[in-house]
């Protein structure tokens, strides 16, 4: 009988070790919900994460950053920066979207923890951005604001500068 007292014991003081543990990585937690489709997402951010730190553009040359928000998790960006800058002609009128190599055109570091992504050393120019799924497929991003894709240009006067894109939703 006593034997059982013992295992119970340890049995007891192993758990409030483990709950106290728990509780010890949840005070370094915080939560942020969103509201998609009324539907609310609570998501944790570890308080304790080391920042994520993009590489700084080359003298001479313009860095683009902003936040990819996956709306459709069926569509997956595939792993390892998966969002690509496509030149574009300035003068041609898009009626359809660029395909291209991913090891011709500038890809985006991406921290893949929050969405947030940056280029570096990118020149003058017209550009759309388009993400890679991990089915291989290519599609263009989205403004948040009204839904167009995002096509935007690189001038001389962003040279030397950070063009922020802000949040753009994909797809």
């Amino acid at each position: 009988m006593k034997i059982h007292h013992k295992y119970l014991l340890l049995s007891v003081m192993i758990f409030v070790t483990l709950l106290t543990s728990c509780n010890q990585n949840l005070a370094n937690k915080t939560n942020d919900s969103i509201v998609i489709d009324n539907e609310i997402i609570i998501q944790y951010t570890d308080q304790t994460m080391e920042p994520f730190i993009f590489p700084t553009s080359n003298p001479g040359f313009a860095s683009i950053k902003g936040r990819l928000i996956v709306l459709n998790l069926s569509m997956l960006p595939a792993n390892e920066d998966a969002i690509f800058l496509v030149p574009i002609n300035a003068t041609d009128q898009i009626s359809t979207i660029p395909t291209f190599q991913p090891d011709e055109v500038p890809r985006a570091v991406v921290d893949e923890r929050t969405g947030d992504f940056e280029f570096q050393d990118i020149e003058p120019g017209k550009y759309v951005l388009i993400v890679l799924t991990q089915s291989d497929a290519q599609i263009p991003a989205s403004y948040k604001e009204n839904g167009s894709y995002v096509i935007f240009d690189i001038n001389e006067s962003d040279i030397d500068k950070t063009y922020d894109l802000g949040d753009i939703n994909f797809p």
